[in-house]
């Protein structure tokens, strides 16, 4: 019985910060890259759509010239 009792004191208080700053920075880094991960994108939709816009006016100078 005298293990049973010496295996039911309280965790480590350290190890529980630790634990908390672990899952802090977990989700930080985390959100960080989903905001990264979505400026990415907003950038390759925003070129495509100047491209497009691009060709679009060079179009339709050439009609208009013409």
């Amino acid at each position: 019985m005298k293990g049973l009792a010496r295996s039911e004191k309280a965790p480590n208080p350290q190890g529980m910060n630790l634990l908390v700053i672990l899952l802090v920075l977990a989700l930080l880094f985390g959100g960080v890259g989903l905001f990264v991960e979505g400026l990415k994108w907003l950038l390759i939709i925003s070129a495509a759509l100047f491209v497009a816009s691009l060709v679009s006016g060079a179009m339709s100078r050439g009609r208009l010239r013409a």
